[in-house]
């Protein structure tokens, strides 16, 4: 029997509104998820561990119909001092089992100013697997290489890795979504084999400032209803796909 679920991608690592992210940035966030009927959501630099604040993953799923979570640390907020944020899914249906894969992190150094320097943090993905509608989904964030002076063509050895890895899922699940900040506006020159297996849920869409770098990406055999692109208080979109998976 078909479902249809609303599934989303949203970076919420910079809350304009506060400069900081508090439990009113929660709460916005909260209100958006619910609005716009959200299923499963994909976080990218969410705080995961805070003295002030419990995780974002936690607290959406225990105010929303999204009771199940799964979350990874992965460097210092952006916005919050000395607090943690990284990637997590939050979802209305179990949860089966999940993988956390880091991306290899290729160390780089950029010294802005005197005082300001720029190192690489690690970026990384969960790997979601929901019997419930027999789909694997995928999501995490990638390195700015852009930051650096730098492009990630020239680390593919990185994306292929990530790459392999989703066709071996995808030889054994036909229902796989890729959501995320990729950090790059062209997906399929990151993962150019991808493109035989998988499709965009929309393309040439901006997600921050004048770029797409937050994507949905399904299996070929996974209808696209329609989805929407959403202005938001923070520095990205909230991106959301509706779908219909059999």
């Amino acid at each position: 029997m078909s479902k249809i679920i609303k599934i989303a991608t949203w970076n919420i690592g910079q809350d304009l509104k506060n400069n900081e992210i508090n439990k009113d940035s929660y709460e916005y966030i909260k209100e958006q998820i619910e609005q716009n009927e959200i299923d499963i959501i994909a976080f990218q630099e969410a705080i995961t561990e805070s003295d002030n604040l419990e995780a974002l993953a936690n607290y959406i799923s225990e105010n929303t119909k999204l009771k199940y979570n799964e979350q990874i640390s992965l460097s210092p907020s952006d916005m919050n001092e000395n607090d943690k944020m990284g990637v997590a899914i939050c979802s209305k249906f179990k949860i089966s089992n999940n993988e956390k894969y880091i991306l290899e992190n290729p160390n780089l150094v950029y010294k802005k100013t005197d005082t300001v320097t720029y190192w690489s943090h690690d970026k990384g993905f969960n790997i979601s697997e929901i019997e419930e509608i027999d789909t694997i989904v995928i999501g995490g964030h990638c390195l700015p290489f852009h930051i650096f002076g730098e492009t990630p063509l020239n680390y593919k050895k990185i994306y292929e890795k990530l790459e392999d890895k989703i066709l071996n899922i995808i030889k054994t699940k036909k229902n796989v979504v890729l959501v995320g900040d990729f950090n790059y506006t062209n997906i399929f020159e990151l993962f150019s084999k991808l493109k035989d297996k998988m499709r965009c849920v929309y393309e040439n869409e901006n997600t921050r400032k004048d770029k797409q770098i937050d994507y949905i990406l399904t299996t070929k055999n996974i209808k696209h209803d329609n989805y929407k692109i959403i202005d938001t208080r923070f520095d990205h979109k909230l991106c959301v796909a509706e779908l219909t998976i059999d």
